[in-house]
């Protein structure tokens, strides 16, 4: 690895500086675009942040019609999404992430908004609609953002209101019966005070028939409104107040059954076919407000960002998805969670010694209260010949949870010459978590076994504390004006915390402790043919201890313990290339060596597994886009892009079992995206034809080995959907 890191630097600051002359030919007006970003929570060139960032602004979204954020899990290196259901994304990114719902657990990449951290899986997945950009910071953040990112982060920034009067209304129709609608109308109500309002309706029919029920699952159906108020007093002040509500109503994910087992029949060999005796159901609603104030106190800049969400999500699934036969077997799952979130940051960020010091530093505090019921009904008593041994039943685990987090931070880059930064951080965490978890056999049935995984009720009341201690070191060089390289050392840090759904008071009583990670870092940020081209590359190697894991234990057991340490190791590689005035190409490159450096997991979850690949860490990620643009007729112009993006292997589960039915593995697979669109010149007019997964690739997003039953449960991807756009704008 250490011969490959100097190989692969080597080359990579060796290429753009043999490469700065003309080779193409210099075009006037023909250089690559700048991006800003705040991944160190200031607004600077996406060029010159020593960190590993890609960024999508809102020209790139709009050309990928981009809505969700797993479109964007594909166009990255080292990111990988597998919702758990719509609603519930699963974000890994360079192998590390957390399939943990329960209401004391915590993410290891993080949502953010608008810089408000997002605590609640339920609360992450939301429509992409009126965005100024999406950034994806890869590898540990613990120094500026902090709260819990352990893997990574994925920021999501509004479009802010401006004086000047704007105005956009886009609607689009496509197969599946997809409608939707989304406007924006911004301007000034005042000298000093401008709003915005964004709308955005979501409708689509499922892509998967329930053959039990008769139904159409995995549909879509959503509404969200965002309004936004900015007042601008003077230049040294900038308050910008946010609310906005999320509606969403969709039928459930029942899973496919797989395999070759003798339980019951498998009727249709369809991965688009079901044949669950539940359709089931997801409901969603979220609400927030948040206040961002900026000013400026002479000596620095004072921001203060203070928010609330309050979430509010219902689920029911058929676990299992099995038929409707002569043998009962199966596992029906309802949630219902409430949550809210109240979040106060401070910070302040000047410049000192004639600018060759920049510094911030702040304070940050965060309650979050989630009150969870998870319900499941068993029904395994055929598996029994019928008797009632206790395999069949109903059983509900209550869940109360109060997270009260502090922290600490600053950090300072110095400008020891003109080409020379050093920057050092630190953020000391605080974390107290006080739960009260139950165990309810809901069927009172008296019999001396409850229904699995219950194996004594229980009410346990607990408190636990941690903290953590997480700096951050980089050193950044620019070897001539646009080639940079750098090099960096990270701490990242997630809370601990306690079993969702155990089986006995001992097991709820128990907490289980934080994970950490030493991430270290090398790249390089370049662009060259006269700005016509952009490379940037890094390698990295991340050492993590107490990896928080998830195992099915038996065949009813979820147990949640720090099970492992890991090493993850690869290379990430992002490219831009103006090949003409007209053609521009794009792509993206992660190599990934992910595994678990110890793992000793119980006999009945597979013993020792270390060596084994971690879940979601697929070794290659490659993404190649062509994007062509040029008049068509005197007013228009047309533009047309295709993407395709490439994973290679993975597993869902730490066994990485190969059986039955592939296990728990998901082979390689492709998707196809292409859009093409016709423009009139003065941008306010456009109608765009698109097509993604055009080659109808299936692919898994969740996978769920039973070895009892010698099957295994899955989820599909979204199959092959087009349709047509139409955007106005003022």
């Amino acid at each position: 690895m250490v011969k490959l890191m100097r190989g692969v630097t080597a080359a990579a600051i060796t290429l753009p500086t043999i490469s700065t002359a003309p080779v193409l030919g210099a075009q006037e007006g023909m250089v690559i675009e700048e991006i800003i970003v705040s991944a160190q929570r200031r607004d600077e060139s996406l060029q010159n942040v020593p960190i590993s960032i890609s960024a999508f602004d809102s020209e790139s979204l709009a050309v990928n019609e981009i809505r969700s954020l797993d479109e964007i899990a594909a166009r990255t290196p080292g990111l990988v999404s597998t919702p758990r259901n719509p609603a519930q994304p699963l974000f890994f990114i360079r192998g590390i992430g957390s399939n943990l719902i329960d209401a004391a657990a915590e993410a290891s990449v993080v949502v953010f908004v608008d810089d408000v951290y997002i605590g609640r899986g339920g609360g992450m997945n939301f429509d992409l609609y009126d965005l100024d950009r999406i950034e994806v910071l890869r590898g540990p953040q613990g120094t500026l953002f902090g709260r819990n990112v352990v893997g990574g982060l994925i920021h999501v920034v509004t479009a802010k209101p401006e004086a000047e009067t704007t105005a956009r209304i886009q609607a689009t129709a496509g197969n599946y019966d997809r409608i939707d609608m989304n406007a924006a109308l911004g301007g000034a109500l005042a000298d000093d005070l401008f709003a915005k309002v964004a709308v955005s309706s979501r409708k689509r029919d499922g892509y998967v028939r329930n053959d039990t029920t008769g139904n159409k699952v995995f549909d879509e159906d959503s509404r969200s409104l965002r309004g936004q108020l900015r007042w601008l007093p003077n230049d040294d002040l900038d308050v910008l107040l946010t609310g906005d509500v999320y509606r969403e109503r969709t039928n459930g994910d029942p899973r496919k059954v797989l395999g070759e087992g003798d339980q019951f029949d498998i009727s249709s060999p369809d991965p688009l076919t079901v044949e669950a005796r539940e359709d089931g159901f997801q409901n969603r609603d979220l609400w927030s407000l948040s206040l961002n104030a900026t000013a400026d106190v002479g000596f620095g800049e004072l921001t203060s960002i203070t928010a609330y969400r309050d979430l509010d999500y219902s689920f029911f699934s058929d676990f299992l998805g099995v038929p409707l036969t002569d043998v009962t077997i199966g596992s029906l799952n309802a949630i219902d969670e409430r949550s809210q979130q109240y979040s106060q940051e401070l910070r302040l960020a000047g410049l000192a010694q004639e600018g060759s010091l920049e510094w911030v530093g702040g304070l940050y505090y965060i309650r979050e209260r989630t009150k969870r019921d998870d319900f499941l009904q068993q029904d395994f008593d055929t598996a029994t010949g019928g008797m009632p041994l206790g395999l069949s039943g109903q059983v509900l685990f209550p869940q109360d949870n109060t997270t009260d987090g502090y922290a600490l931070f600053g950090e300072v880059t110095w400008h020891a010459s003109e080409r020379l930064r050093l920057t050092a951080g630190a953020r000391q965490s605080w974390d107290r978590k006080r739960v009260r978890l139950q165990g309810i056999d809901v069927t009172q049935a008296g019999l001396p076994l409850k229904p699995p995984p219950l194996q004594q009720e229980f009410d346990v009341s607990e408190s636990e504390r941690w903290n953590a201690f997480t700096p951050r070191f980089a050193v950044s060089y620019d070897l001539q004006d646009d080639v940079m390289v750098y090099a960096s050392a990270a701490r990242g840090y997630k809370s601990g915390g306690f079993q969702g759904i155990p089986t006995d008071g001992a097991s709820a009583s128990v907490p289980y402790d934080p994970e950490f990670a030493w991430s270290y870092e090398a790249g390089i940020k370049s662009r060259f043919w006269d700005g016509r081209a952009q490379v940037n590359a890094n390698l990295f190697y991340t050492d993590y201890t107490d990896l928080q894991v998830s195992q099915l234990i038996g065949a009813d057991q979820v147990v949640v313990g720090n099970a492992a340490d890991a090493e993850v190791k690869g290379i990430e590689i992002e490219w831009i290339a103006l090949l003409a005035r007209d053609l521009r190409f794009t792509g993206s490159y992660g190599y990934l060596d992910a595994t678990f450096d110890r793992f000793d997991a119980p006999p009945a979850s597979g013993g020792d597994l270390s060596g084994n690949r971690l879940p979601r860490a697929p070794k290659h990620k490659l993404n190649l886009a062509l994007q062509y643009e040029r008049p068509l007729v005197p007013g228009w112009q047309v533009l047309a892009r295709v993407d395709w993006s490439y994973s290679s292997s993975f597993f869902f589960d730490p066994r990485n079992r190969t059986f039955p039915a592939e296990g728990d593995r998901q082979g390689a697979y492709d998707l196809l995206d292409a859009r093409i669109a016709l423009t009139r010149s003065d941008d306010r007019l456009e109608l765009a034809l698109w097509g993604k997964n055009l080659t109808d690739e299936r692919y898994k997003t969740y996978i769920g080995v039973f070895a009892p039953l010698n099957q295994a449960f899955v989820t599909f991807g979204v199959p092959r959907t087009y349709g047509a756009t139409l955007t106005w704008r003022m």
